[in-house]
């Protein structure tokens, strides 16, 4: 038991906890037991995501598809109606077509997701590096002071 808990908690990064986070909004936001959502589940098990930063993604996530809802069909209809042939020959490839991609609401769903996700993950990102720079600027200063 403690060995999975040092598997999955070691090495903490602003890299990872911010892949954490976006995975999780991308999680909540997906519909629950669809293809898409264990796809993205299986992801964060094999990117060995910290568990806690996934939960609170995740959480963001949840809030975030009652209040976009409304965009999904919308947005999955003109994704699909932009290029008919494009999306025909996409749609109908073996292992996609089980993703059931051609309903506007469920492209609609996958695409906010996506784009959430990635908005999550650069924001977030940038925020911890500039805190973490920040942190290791005061630390310097602390202890050249410390040399006066």
């Amino acid at each position: 038991m403690l060995k999975s808990a040092k598997f999955f908690w070691k090495g903490i990064t602003p890299e990872r906890i911010a892949l954490s986070v976006s995975l999780g909004v991308t999680l909540g936001i997906c519909f629950s037991g669809s293809a898409n959502w264990l796809i993205i589940l299986s992801l964060c098990l094999i990117l060995r995501t910290h568990i806690l930063s996934l939960l609170t993604g995740w959480a963001a996530g949840f809030l975030l598809k009652t209040v976009l809802a409304g965009l999904y069909e919308p947005v999955g209809k003109a994704i699909l109606l932009s290029n008919k042939v494009f999306w025909q020959s996409i749609l109908s490839k073996p292992v996609i077509c089980y993703l059931n991609l051609s309903a506007g609401h469920i492209m609609g769903n996958l695409f906010i997701a996506i784009i959430c996700g990635l908005f999550s993950f650069i924001v977030l990102l940038s925020v911890l590096k500039i805190s973490q720079r920040n942190k290791r600027g005061k630390q310097y200063e602390n202890h050249s002071m410390a040399r006066c």
